[in-house]
């Protein structure tokens, strides 16, 4: 079987977990036998390039900040729009796949349309939904992104209604175009989410990412819970600037003062990677917090086996998590805010503890348990890694992943 698979980025340029699963299933999809190419943006290159079975040639937007409606930032959209399609189309003729699969899009121009392209082009489509990308479309896409911002100029606004107007009747057909798509849910939470809003997807499966457990293994020794680890990017939805502040409150109010706290990761907004540091001297917790930035994937178990307690704070739904399977793999106690599909991971006081979203103090409180009790500590970390070999190893998302995607060819073919 020869799979397209389209994303905004791909390793070694990557911001978080979504292109290392990205490649991880299209290395297992490789190892099975199939001919599988990536098509993905040139972010992080200073020029487009192929390098063996990866195409880096499209053009992503993961900041669009422009302001008004000049016709220079229009014809930059175009560009951009007409460069993606010809790539697209280009490599499609060129290697024919039996199946695209669409990976990730986010600020991707021609997302949408690539996957109507090739349904056009009678290339069967397989969409694979780990966010809320397609209930909120105008967070997603460049062109509805650039038509929602509100220009001071009449004549600007006038532009950008009429803007509006063309993308709303150009859209909705393709968005509908994509629900008649075979899609896969990375979390039955994103599924649900789905058919509440009244979406043929009840066939749908859910296929949950997985990890390797050679590369992640458990933490034998016992020891007390002192280090507090956080992995991911850095950016508001997180939570970071919540377990900064519950860092504070075991250190000053609880006395705490063993305690330390590392922070892996790093994002494209510097400005709010500035205002952590900033929180951390303000709130005098500089000797007890380490910023150690983006760490390669590599070298994630050294810090996953040199830390107790990973703290798992996203402020808003998590469609589903990596960082958490690969620490709790690793022998780490999740404390978090078990909402979106991360509920579809953790279970209170048996292989994590829970707490409520922007909630520091029940966030510190929770800390404080097997920080204080090590014997619920080690219980905890044990029953952790459970679930991971029962429901979220790697070998079995790539292999439901090729089974689905074969029965969407096969479909295709009779």
């Amino acid at each position: 079987m020869r799979i397209l698979v389209i994303s905004n980025l791909y390793p070694p340029h990557y911001l978080g977990g979504y292109e290392l699963g990205c490649r991880d299933v299209v290395n297992g999809l490789r190892q099975r036998g199939h001919e599988v190419m990536v098509l993905a943006s040139a972010y992080g290159m200073p020029k487009p390039r192929a390098d063996g079975h990866v195409y880096c040639r499209l053009a992503v937007d993961l900041s669009p900040s422009r302001s008004g409606f000049l016709p220079r930032a229009l014809a930059e959209l175009a560009r951009k729009e007409l460069t993606n399609r010809r790539a697209f189309v280009s490599l499609c003729r060129s290697f024919r796949p039996d199946l695209v699969y669409v990976w990730n899009v986010m600020f991707l121009f021609g997302s949408v349309t690539s996957a109507f392209l090739a349904q056009k082009m009678g290339v069967p489509v397989a969409i694979l939904v780990f966010d809320h990308r397609l209930s909120r479309w105008e967070r997603v896409d460049p062109w509805r992104s650039f038509c929602m911002r509100q220009p001071q100029r009449p004549w600007r606004r006038l532009l950008g209604a009429g803007l509006r107007w063309l993308v709303e009747i150009l859209d909705n057909p393709l968005r509908r175009d994509l629900y008649s798509s075979h899609l896969q849910f990375a979390s039955q939470f994103l599924k649900r989410e789905a058919l509440e809003k009244g979406k043929p997807v009840e066939s749908a499966p859910v296929i949950y990412r997985g990890i390797d457990l050679q590369q992640f293994t458990l933490r034998e020794e016992s020891r007390p819970a002192q280090r507090l680890l956080y992995v991911g990017q850095l950016i508001p939805s997180k939570g970071v600037r919540p377990a900064i502040e519950a860092l504070d409150l075991l250190v000053q109010r609880h006395n705490q003062k063993q305690l330390s706290f590392t922070i892996v990761g790093s994002g494209i907004d510097s400005a709010y990677q500035a205002s952590l540091r900033e929180l951390v001297r303000q709130r005098c917790v500089q000797g007890y917090v380490s910023f150690l930035g983006a760490v390669p994937r590599t070298r994630l178990p050294e810090p996953y086996q040199e830390h107790d307690i990973l703290l798992f704070r996203s402020i808003w739904e998590e469609p589903f998590g990596i960082a958490s399977l690969e620490a709790t793999a690793s022998g780490l106690v999740p404390v978090a805010t078990a909402s979106g599909g991360s509920a579809e991971i953790f279970e209170d006081e048996y292989n994590s503890l829970v707490f409520p979203k922007e909630d520091a103090e029940r966030c510190a409180v929770q800390i404080m348990r097997p920080v204080t009790d090590e014997g619920f500590y080690e219980s905890l970390r044990l029953n952790a890694r459970k679930p991971i070999k029962e429901r979220f190893q790697l070998d079995r998302t790539v292999d439901e992943t090729k089974s689905h995607l074969c029965q969407i060819v096969t479909r295709a073919a009779l």
